[in-house]
């Protein structure tokens, strides 16, 4: 039992637990090590921060919006089923992690 000005950081707690494990379960289903696509475009993944993924690759590839397509698709399927469908924003830099907003 919480006292009533608890109950918001126990939620919160589950629900990013819950977040986590599912980037990291996605993080694995798009490293170049276990995906052959990825790794055919050039692309590593080189941190995972909160609710954000950040990867590299070959600046002509990254550009192409089929390879955002593609990312987009590997991290919106979870291998066990949700209800409410996940969805992503991806944005690209050539100068640093801040300078990639999405579009």
């Amino acid at each position: 039992h919480l006292p009533s000005y608890f109950a918001h950081k126990a939620f919160n707690t589950l629900a990013q637990g819950c977040a986590m494990d599912f980037i990291k379960e996605r993080s694995v289903a798009l490293s170049p090590r276990y995906n052959e696509e990825t790794r055919r475009r050039g692309l590593r993944l080189n941190a995972n921060v909160h609710d954000e993924v950040l990867g590299s690759g070959p600046c002509d590839l990254v550009l192409e919006p089929a390879t955002a397509t593609y990312i987009e698709s590997v991290l919106c399927e979870p291998s066990v089923p949700f209800r409410v469908p996940f969805r992503w924003n991806t944005g690209v830099s050539a100068d640093s992690w801040k300078g990639a907003k999405p579009d």
